[in-house]
């Protein structure tokens, strides 16, 4: 069972998670041309991402907004704990994210994520009636 335990005020503490969280997209965008593209007028961006934490047996989701000019909105960081599969971790990022911006009652958003995997199950017609499958369908 994954027990969200949700961080609250952003503080020093909670930048340095945040960065150890967004710090395998950081390693997979070094060498890259990949950089962030503001959306579209009137909506805003949420970037998301997820890793997990071997050593301390949990899961670190995280996610950051900002408005059409670029400028930041709001962020958030759960920690999870327990050991999902990846594919489980990066769905539940997003699932958790999609949950948070419907309740703050923002609609326009623009969700941008490195996790093919479940972009991919997101898109599928097929059923899967796993753990991650259950995750895709209420995402």
């Amino acid at each position: 069972m994954l027990v969200i335990l949700q961080l609250a005020d952003v503080a020093e503490g909670f930048i340095e998670l945040l960065f150890q969280v967004l710090g395998s997209l950081d390693q997979a965008l070094k060498g890259s041309c990949m950089r962030w593209h503001k959306p579209p007028n009137s909506y805003l961006k949420c970037n998301i991402d997820a890793a997990i934490f071997s050593d301390s047996l949990s899961t670190g989701l995280g996610c950051i907004v900002r408005d059409s000019n670029g400028a930041f909105v709001a962020s958030r960081m759960d920690k999870l704990a327990g050991l999902p599969t990846i594919k489980e971790c990066e769905a539940l990022a997003l699932l958790e994210a999609v949950k948070w911006m419907l309740s703050l009652g923002l609609k326009n958003v623009v969700f941008e994520y490195d996790a093919k995997l479940v972009i991919d199950a997101i898109r599928s017609k097929a059923v899967d009636q796993s753990e991650f499958g259950s995750i895709i369908l209420s995402c």
